[in-house]
Order: C-alpha cells, then structure tokens, then sequence
C-alpha cells in the first residue's frame, strides 16, 4: 500500500524518493503530471529518469516536501511573495 504511493526519481544518477502527494503539492508541473506512460519512466527499474543536475533537483524537491505557508526566519523561500 505505502510502496504505491512512493515514487522513485532518478536525476543524474542520484535516485531520490519522495511520495506522490508530495509531488502533487505544486499543480500544473511536470513532478505534478508524472505516468508511467511518459519515455522517461523505467517499468524494469520502477523509476523516472531525468538528465539534470542532482544537486540542484535536490533543492526543487525540498521545496515541494516544504508547506508552501511556513515561514522560517532566514529562510531563503521566505523571501519571496507567494
């Protein structure tokens, strides 16, 4: 049950796992609209590959796990207007 909720993303060789209602947090993205239909997914190895920098995908899925309504003093997110 909780294995069909999770979703593994493999971005530059680092694979990263997060849950699909995390991903659907943002709407209208492509993290939000991910099928096992698109070239990108893997059915052998269960997972979506993505030809970008790791480092910096790390930082877009913090910002997805983030509530988009924290406020954290010294926060970078928090500088910017929702």
């Amino acid at each position: 049950m909780d294995g069909e909720n999770r979703i593994i993303l493999n971005v530059g060789g680092i694979r990263y796992e997060t849950y699909k209602a995390t991903l659907k947090k943002i709407p209208a993205t492509r993290l939000s609209r991910l099928t096992e239909a698109l070239a990108n997914y893997d059915p052998v190895l269960n997972e979506y590959f993505f030809d970008r920098h790791p480092g910096v995908f790390a930082q877009i899925l913090n910002y997805y796990r983030r509530n988009m309504n924290e406020k954290v003093e010294n926060d970078q997110w928090a500088k910017y207007p929702e």
